[in-house]
């Protein structure tokens, strides 16, 4: 038993130096770990967050130039995609520094969402214009 003792005296010392760090690792790799969690909600909101500005910017471009009477036909895509481009850069600038998008990025990103954006807002304006064209003739 005494060896047993005389052992475990000469290891103690180097036992709990091992355990130290081992827990100093584990919590190092943990801490890493709820470090990029938390990133990674960060970049997902900023997309969101992203995505909704690109998609608010094109239905306001598209009801503006439909309520003005401009075009809004396939062949003015790449004027609204551009001035949606703009728009975003302008009233984003966070999402777009923080997630690096370039501008052919964003333009990808809004030539996605125009046809939805565009047709919802037709859709829209269309629906305006009979209900004041029915209001006026009854």
């Amino acid at each position: 038993m005494d060896l047993l003792n005389d052992i475990w005296r000469g290891l103690r010392p180097h036992f709990i130096e091992s355990v130290v760090v081992f827990g100093a690792a584990m919590f190092a790799f943990l801490a890493a770990r709820a470090l990029e969690a938390l990133n990674a909600a960060r970049d997902r909101d900023l997309a969101l967050s992203l995505y909704r500005t690109i998609e608010n910017g094109l239905k306001a471009i598209i009801a503006r130039r439909a309520l003005e009477g401009a075009p809004v036909g396939a062949e003015d895509a790449a004027a609204i995609v551009r001035e949606t481009v703009d728009f975003a850069k302008a009233n984003n600038v966070r999402a777009v520094r923080k997630l690096k998008q370039t501008d052919a990025a964003l333009r990808e990103k809004a030539l996605a969402r125009l046809p939805e954006a565009r047709a919802a807002i037709l859709a829209a304006v269309k629906t305006a214009a009979d209900r004041g064209a029915g209001g006026a003739s009854a």
